[in-house]
């Protein structure tokens, strides 16, 4: 009986645990802005917390897995890389990826580094889609793309030169 109510109580611990990081993350309405540069916006904190904790787990797992030796540790080891280089990628990206509206255009960085930007006027299409649960948001113009999910940032700027388009007909 007691073993039921410490799996009970470790899964609602964990419950609530997901449930407040998301509610922090979308349910705040305040982007994560970039110190320094106060029109930029950062993914959640909540993306570099994650990669943090599988970073770590990770490296715990490569250290276990790969110290001990044996063939039928080869899917352990496996899956310890892939939790460490999806730790990386998540950091990567929160170091990486920023959005920033500005007046007449959207600057932003893919998440390899590279900087572009789409100025309103230049915006050939885009599409809001709700894919699963989350929202996103695709702007193209010419070559460039950017794909965004609204709920994350303040994109408040991008709609109305978005809606300025439709009126004007363009």
């Amino acid at each position: 009986m007691s073993g039921f109510v410490i799996k009970f109580g470790l899964v609602l611990l964990v419950a609530v645990i997901v449930g407040g990081m998301v509610w922090r993350t979308v349910g705040r309405g305040k982007p994560n802005t970039v110190r320094g540069y106060p029109g930029r916006q950062r993914m959640p904190r909540t993306v570099a917390i994650v990669g943090a904790v599988f970073v770590v787990i990770g490296s715990m797992m490569v250290l276990a897995s790969f110290t001990t030796g044996g063939p039928e540790l080869i899917p352990l080891r496996i899956a310890s890389v892939v939790v460490l280089a999806t730790g990386i990628l998540f950091l990567i990206a929160y170091r990486n990826r920023y959005i920033a509206p500005g007046r007449d255009a959207v600057q932003f960085r893919t998440l390899w580094g590279r900087e572009k930007s789409i100025r309103y006027d230049d915006i050939t299409s885009y599409q809001g889609t709700v894919g699963g649960a989350r929202p996103h948001l695709t702007v193209r113009a010419g070559r460039e793309r950017l794909r965004v999910n609204p709920s994350f940032y303040d994109l408040s700027v991008l709609y109305a030169a978005i809606e300025e388009r439709e009126r004007a007909g363009r």
